[in-house]
C-alpha cells in the first residue's frame, strides 16, 4: 500500500467512526513532518504538537471552532469516546 492509500484509508475510518457527525479535538503530532505543519499547543497539558493536514482539507471531520490536544491526554482523558482500534492506535504510539 502507498502513502496516497494509506491516507485516503486513514480518512475512510476516521470518518466513518465520526457517524456523521465533526469531531471536536483534533490530535496532534509530537514533531514536524516538515517545515509547512502547523505548531499548536495541547488544550489540557500546554505541550507543543504538530499538524501535517490543513484545516481547509479536514473541514468536513472537524469543527470550526475545535481544541486541539496531544496524544497522551487524548489516552489518558478521553479513551471513552475513541472506538477500540483508534485506542489500540493511539496506546501504541505512546508505547503502551
Amino acid at each position: 500500500m502507498n502513502l496516497i492509500q494509506a491516507k485516503a484509508l486513514s480518512r475512510f475510518e476516521n470518518k466513518k467512526n465520526l457517524n456523521g457527525q465533526k469531531a471536536d479535538i483534533r490530535i496532534g503530532g509530537y514533531s514536524p513532518t516538515d517545515e509547512t505543519d502547523t505548531e499548536c499547543e495541547c488544550y489540557e497539558c500546554g505541550c507543543k504538537i504538530f499538524f501535517h493536514e490543513k484545516l481547509e482539507d479536514i473541514d468536513d471531520m472537524v469543527l470550526k471552532k475545535h481544541k486541539n490536544s496531544c496524544i497522551e491526554c487524548i489516552v489518558k482523558n478521553h479513551t471513552d469516546e475513541l472506538c477500540k482500534e483508534q485506542k489500540e492506535f493511539l496506546l501504541r504510539m505512546i508505547g503502551n
